[in-house]
């Protein structure tokens, strides 16, 4: 199960490339773009026939959101089952049953400046759910009502405490054959999350550990700064998470290789008071929560990340510090995220130094040429509604484009150069 693992780690933080829609905005002003993102193919059907068009305010949302109700997760399931049965009552001729689920596609979400992340709509247009219906969807029907199963027996144990929370994996082992994949535990999760305005945590469910930590903290206990760090526990308590006294940054790399290679040189990391994580690629849920834990509960002065010279790094730090489309409700954007590497003038800085093969220089950088899905996420990227609080990124991304070429952090560690240094460096610079 590593690579399915790895996989929904990706899904968690990840947004698709979409083409941009034109919304008019209910104030009669001029029309704005709003990104679209594609959800990925699922394996279960879906009705969508009531998206096909609808009007929304683009940038006109209230200035603070409504506070959602203060609802159990119990009254919200046994609201939906109470609808079923009561129109088993009155018509028991009826033809279909259905079970509507909040959208999480763009056109359900907007970019607050105010904020600088992408918000949850907190108005409920009609367009923004998707109805599942039996018998036109029985699967998918019988899935949400094994999962409102599950949720509703766990919130109702009269244990005290209450019981830890159940992990994904553990729901798709009640009846894998019913559920396929944990691509569709995890989709129907959290649409049930955004249609009862909770969250994961709310509803009592985790990820197995994915992400990696490492640097003077405690969490549930256990102490990370010791030889190689470890995985972020699936359902640490914030009260559980404590920081040595002069932990003042976050450094966030995009891959474990990097993270492996730094934190074998443990004096540098906790000498400049440092935390460092790591998401593995698309970063999971939970290191996205224990970063906006840190950043806003830890007194943590700034985020630093190390990403790949390429469009997929790019977006890796935008989920990071705008959000994601897919887990708006969740609310884990960090403002203080700052893109320290790979930026273009590393990559100039390492070309002119390297000596080529005819002394020119530049041969001995090891540099990839943008494929044709890189220069279509690229120009994505570039339409997204952050773009225009990011002008340096935006910068980037046209170089990236301009040269046709990206540059993976393994270049500089492999380059002879001090790679813990130059970290360091730039992680001080960053921090000044």
């Amino acid at each position: 199960m590593d690579d399915e693992d790895e996989f929904v780690g990706l899904l968690d933080g990840m947004e698709g490339i979409g083409e941009d829609w034109v919304v008019k905005r209910q104030d009669g002003g001029e029309e704005g773009i709003l990104d679209m993102d594609q959800l990925p193919d699922w394996d279960f059907p879906s009705d969508q026939s009531n998206t096909s068009s609808f009007t929304l305010p683009l940038l006109s949302p209230p200035p603070s959101p409504p506070a959602p109700e203060n609802i159990s997760v119990i009254t919200h399931i046994e609201k939906i089952i109470t609808s079923l049965t009561a129109t088993l009552a009155q018509t028991p001729s009826a033809s279909s049953l259905s079970i509507p689920l909040r959208s999480r596609r763009p056109q359900t979400t907007y970019f607050s400046p105010r904020t600088s992340s992408i918000l949850p709509l907190p108005h409920a247009h009609p367009s923004h759910f998707t109805s599942t219906t039996f018998p036109r969807n029985p699967r998918q029907f019988t899935c949400i009502l094994t999962l409102l199963s599950i949720l509703h027996a766990h919130h109702s144990s009269a244990s005290t405490p209450l019981p830890p929370p159940l992990t994904k994996r553990q729901i798709y082992y009640h009846n894998p054959t019913l559920f396929r994949s944990q691509r569709n535990i995890d989709y129907l999760l959290d649409s049930l999350a955004a249609t009862f305005r909770l969250t994961r945590r709310d509803l009592g469910i985790c990820a197995a550990g994915k992400g990696l930590v490492y640097g003077e903290v405690y969490i549930d206990g256990a102490y990370f700064g010791g030889e190689g760090g470890g995985l972020i526990p699936p359902s640490f308590s914030p009260e559980s998470v404590t920081l040595a006294t002069d932990v003042r940054s976050v450094l966030l790399v995009e891959k474990e290789t990097i993270f492996r290679a730094l934190n074998s040189l443990r004096s540098g990391i906790v000498r400049e008071g440092l935390v460092m994580l790591c998401g593995k690629g698309y970063p999971d849920l939970n290191t996205r929560k224990l970063l906006l834990l840190l950043w806003e509960g830890k007194s943590i002065e700034r985020v630093a990340t190390l990403v790949d010279f390429d469009p997929d790094g790019v977006e890796i730090a935008a989920t990071y510090k705008f959000g994601s489309t897919l887990l708006a409700h969740e609310r884990v954007a960090v403002s203080g995220v700052d893109v320290i590497g790979v930026l273009s003038q590393d990559l100039i800085s390492l070309i002119t130094a390297a000596p080529g093969d005819d002394g020119g220089g530049g041969g001995g950088v090891v540099v990839t040429t943008l494929t044709h899905r890189d220069r279509k996420k690229a120009l994505a990227l570039l339409t997204r509604p952050w773009i225009p609080t990011a002008p340096s990124w935006k910068a980037e991304i046209q170089r990236m484009l301009f040269w046709g070429i990206k540059c993976e952090v393994e270049v500089f560690y492999s380059s002879g150069t001090c790679f813990a240094g130059w970290v360091l460096g730039k992680v001080g610079k960053a921090v000044a």
